[in-house]
């Protein structure tokens, strides 16, 4: 699962967090974070197994059936929304202070866990106002849910 975290709006002077970086979980039954930056010279600048907070380990490890999806109008463009192994447990991950944390639960059991891509992000724009939406489908069925990102 990987995103490139193009709508920040804020960089922090410490550059951790900039537009320029793309955030790959591995997955494989791993929780390991890389982060490629486009900006560090001809060809990038890999940087592996990078340190993040929140639900590191205590979170379990990403397998198959998780989706990420990256969402670059609300919140500053700070968020990146998973899908935990196909299940009905929802995380974030904030990019910016590089924290992962539980999002949401779905009340609807996903059922046996697929490979693939389950999420999509949508927004909605109406002059200076803003808002993202999450989209899934269950791993194994036809049911679409959403999820309006008011915070």
């Amino acid at each position: 699962m990987a995103f490139h975290a193009f709508g920040l709006a804020s960089l922090d002077p410490d550059k951790n967090a900039r537009y320029s970086l793309i955030y790959a979980f591995r997955g494989g039954a791993s929780n390991a974070l890389d982060v490629l930056d486009l900006a560090g010279g001809a060809n990038g600048v890999w940087t592996g197994a990078v340190a993040y907070g929140g639900l590191t380990s205590s979170g379990g490890t990403f397998t198959t059936g998780s989706s990420l999806v990256y969402d670059p109008v609300s919140a500053a463009g700070k968020y990146a929304y998973i899908c935990l192994n196909g299940t009905n447990t929802f995380l974030r991950f904030n990019a910016a202070s590089r924290v992962l944390q539980r999002w949401a639960q779905l009340r609807f059991a996903q059922s046996t866990a697929t490979a693939g891509q389950k999420m999509a992000f949508a927004p909605f724009v109406d002059g200076s106002t803003k808002a993202g939406f999450v989209y899934t489908i269950r791993s194994s069925g036809n049911e679409f849910f959403n999820c309006l990102i008011h915070r």
